[in-house]
């Protein structure tokens, strides 16, 4: 699959919209990096400069029992996971699957899936 989307701008765009966020309790991990030069299977790595070459990356969050995760890969998609059990809101989607995200499209699909948590 061809690189559809820049991973390092998109991670940049994911990180301001998560230093803006100003919702008790949310806790954020810091984002994970795949790199595609690893063998199978590969490290999740949290610091960019010791991925050669980034397939993917990830957010993680969790707000009281809600726990969900986004990651983007540079083919334009995304896995959504989202379960929240105390209102039983239960999301498994592949956003960007058959019309590739761009970088603005990508930015809107963050505030969605932070919004989940509200």
């Amino acid at each position: 699959m061809d690189c559809q989307i820049d991973l390092d701008l998109a991670a940049e765009a994911a990180s301001a919209k998560i230093a803006a966020l100003t919702m008790p309790g949310l806790q954020v991990d810091p984002l994970t990096w795949r790199d595609a030069d690893e063998p199978w299977p590969q490290k999740f790595r949290t610091d960019r400069r010791s991925v050669s070459n980034p397939d993917s990356f990830g957010i993680r969050a969790r707000r009281a029992e809600a726990e969900g995760s986004l990651v983007l890969f540079d083919g334009g998609w995304t896995d959504l996971m989202f379960f929240d059990p105390r209102t039983e809101v239960e999301i498994i989607d592949s956003v960007g699957w058959d019309e590739r995200l761009d970088l603005d499209s990508y930015a809107s699909l963050v505030d969605r899936f932070f919004g989940l948590f509200r």
